[in-house]
């Protein structure tokens, strides 16, 4: 058994971290926001620790390790939308307070323990590369061309010179799109597929841009690779496929697996749209690979929106 602490556990992919977590013996520790919906693991309260608190209050952060102290650290979640305007740069300032603070005050608990973590393993996006074919660029050229983007980098390089000057081996796994059962309607996988139920199918507005889908399961397999092996691994490491899908053939797939013909696709926009990198040789060599295919994953995804349909319990609150 291992004491572990998930930072966003209550989300999309923690969620499914923390019954991973559960499912193997560990103790678990799921901290939030006070602000937080926490229905995804509403079903499995009594199985874990949960503490809400001010995620940048390093004083309460530490009464919460104490209590238990981790030995295995996951943190997770993340704002990903904020609204822009062209002549200023106050959605980067919020975007730095709300996924930057926050990780710098958990780090500085860690720092701060009697007995640190034996790993720490934080999830980054390929949004932090460049998705623009023109820039000449390795697969990997850190390039954010969004905000988001832009807030996960700088937490992405807070974590490694973090880790240089503490000593505790920690990674950020960047993933690519990652999709599956509980995600909010408002990412691309989960959103065509609740149209298609309803009978109209989407088309995205770029058919041509290209985006790289791995499933929450084969994301859980990595992380649980990365917080075995964080000593080994370098500072950052790509959990992806390196095979982009294009958007106008994952909805056209989508409108079929949902029993429609594809809505037709608007002139060809966004060839020059591409999120997507290849896996990092590290994470290969330690045995990784995504086993769950798109066919598979978007089948798995439709079947948990259909039994949402008829979960009445909290219905208005299935779709955060």
């Amino acid at each position: 058994m291992v004491n572990v602490l998930i930072v966003g556990g209550a989300g999309f992919i923690g969620s499914h971290l923390v019954r991973d977590c559960l499912s193997r013996g560990d103790k678990v520790t799921v901290l939030t926001r006070a602000s937080t919906d926490i229905w995804r693991i509403e079903d499995i309260l009594d199985r874990l620790t949960l503490v809400r608190l001010n995620l940048t209050d390093t004083e309460a952060l530490m009464t919460a390790l104490r209590h238990q102290p981790p030995q295995r650290v996951f943190l997770l979640g993340a704002v990903t939308r904020f609204a822009t305007a062209n002549n200023d740069l106050a959605d980067v300032a919020e975007a730095m307070r709300v996924n930057l603070d926050p990780l710098r005050a958990i780090l500085e608990a860690l720092g701060r323990m009697d007995v640190p973590p034996q790993s720490v393993v934080r999830t980054g996006t390929l949004a932090e590369l460049s998705s623009d074919p023109g820039i000449a660029r390795s697969a990997t050229r850190e390039w954010p061309e969004t905000t988001y983007g832009l807030s996960i980098l700088a937490g992405t390089h807070y974590l490694r010179i973090w880790r240089d000057r503490c000593g505790i081996p920690a990674v950020t796994a960047r993933l690519s799109l990652t999709y599956g059962g509980g995600q909010s309607p408002d990412f691309l996988v989960p959103g065509a597929i609740r149209q298609g139920l309803a009978g109209t199918p989407m088309m995205p507005r770029q058919p041509d841009a290209r985006r790289d889908l791995i499933h929450v399961d084969d994301v859980i397999e990595a992380l649980q690779l990365v917080a075995d092996n964080a000593d080994r691994l370098p500072p950052v490491v790509n959990v992806s496929t390196g095979r982009p899908i294009r958007t106008g053939d994952l909805a056209a797939r989508i409108a079929r697996l949902t029993g429609h013909k594809p809505p037709p696709e608007p002139a060809k926009t966004g060839a020059g749209n591409r999120v997507s990198a290849p896996p990092s040789k590290e994470l290969r060599a330690l045995g990784w690979r995504p086993r769950v295919s798109l066919q598979q994953g978007l089948r798995q995804v439709i079947a948990w929106e259909r039994a949402r349909k008829t979960d009445n319990r909290h219905p208005e609150r299935r779709s955060a």
